[in-house]
C-alpha cells in the first residue's frame, strides 16, 4: 500500500471509531437512564421547569395530511403534568386546524392524539407542563415534507 493509501486507511479508521463517540447517547439511552417503560426509542428530549421529558411520534415517521400521536414521557417522578401539545408553523403564523386530545397514561407518562399538519414545512411542537410553579411552555422544531 502506497503512503497517501496507508494515511488514507488510517483516517478512515480513526473516524469510524470516533462517529459513534460524537453521535452522543440516543435519547432514551440517557446516562440518567430516563426511556420509556416499553423501551421503544424516543424521537426526542425537552426540558420544562427543571424536568426532563422524552417525547416521540406514533407513526415515527411524520407526513402532511396523516394523523399522528405525541407519546411524553416525564425523566422523573414530579408534581408537574403535561397540560396541552400543539404545533404551529412561525413563518406562517398558524397551526393546525385540528385539536388534539391529551391523556394521561400514567402519573408521568401522556399521550396526545389526533394531530394533523396539513402542510409540509416548518412546524414547532409545544408542550405545556403545569407545575408548582406555573404553567411553563417548552418547543421543539420539526421540519416536515
Amino acid at each position: 500500500m502506497s503512503g497517501g493509501g496507508r494515511i488514507a486507511g488510517l483516517a478512515f479508521a480513526t473516524l469510524a471509531a470516533l462517529l459513534p463517540a460524537l453521535a452522543g447517547p440516543p435519547a432514551e439511552a440517557a446516562a440518567d437512564g430516563c426511556r420509556f417503560a416499553d423501551g421503544r426509542a424516543a424521537a426526542g428530549r425537552f426540558s420544562a421547569g427543571g424536568q426532563d421529558y422524552l417525547y416521540r411520534f406514533d407513526p415515527p415517521q411524520l407526513a402532511v395530511g396523516r394523523r399522528f400521536s405525541v407519546q411524553v414521557q416525564a425523566c422523573a417522578p414530579d408534581p408537574s403534568a403535561l397540560t396541552g401539545v400543539d404545533a404551529r408553523m412561525p413563518a406562517h403564523r398558524h397551526g393546525m386546524n385540528y385539536r388534539p386530545r391529551l391523556e394521561a397514561l400514567s402519573a408521568t407518562g401522556w399521550r396526545a392524539e389526533g394531530l394533523l399538519l396539513h402542510m409540509p414545512g416548518d412546524w414547532r411542537f409545544l408542550f405545556t407542563v403545569d407545575g408548582p410553579s406555573g404553567s411553563i411552555e417548552a418547543a421543539v422544531d420539526r421540519k416536515v415534507q
